[in-house]
């Protein structure tokens, strides 16, 4: 029993991988942490598409599914390059670059799934 709880008391990770694992999950979670927002949109929105890899059309989509995000976020880099360049985006544009960091960390799962 005294061996189970010294685990808790100083704990201390195996490897720098497993430092950085944690450190990046952490960095998931506050990234797409919002304040609660009673907006429908908002709430759809935020409904995050889970992949579960069990066969090959599963994989399929998910790549296609990686394919797409990765095409999303390299549009919101360009609509951030018009804007630092002096350019203003419309009401969809400015939509688009809200959804960066759900993008981000749907892509994040796609990708962990992937392997």
């Amino acid at each position: 029993l005294d061996d189970e709880e010294s685990d808790f008391e100083n704990p201390e990770y195996e490897s720098e991988e497993d430092l950085q694992e944690v450190q990046r999950l952490i960095s998931i979670v506050q990234a797409t942490s919002k304040t609660p927002d009673t907006n429908a949109a908002h709430i759809e929105r935020s409904k995050q598409t889970t992949t579960s890899i069990t066969d090959e059309n599963a994989i399929l989509k998910a790549r296609k599914r990686r394919k797409k995000l990765k095409k999303l976020l390299k549009a919101i880099n360009h609509l951030k390059e018009k804007v630092v360049a002096g350019s203003t985006l419309n009401e969809e544009q400015l939509k688009k670059v809200d959804m960066e960091s759900e993008w981000i960390a749907e892509l994040e799962s796609v990708e962990h799934n992937l392997m």
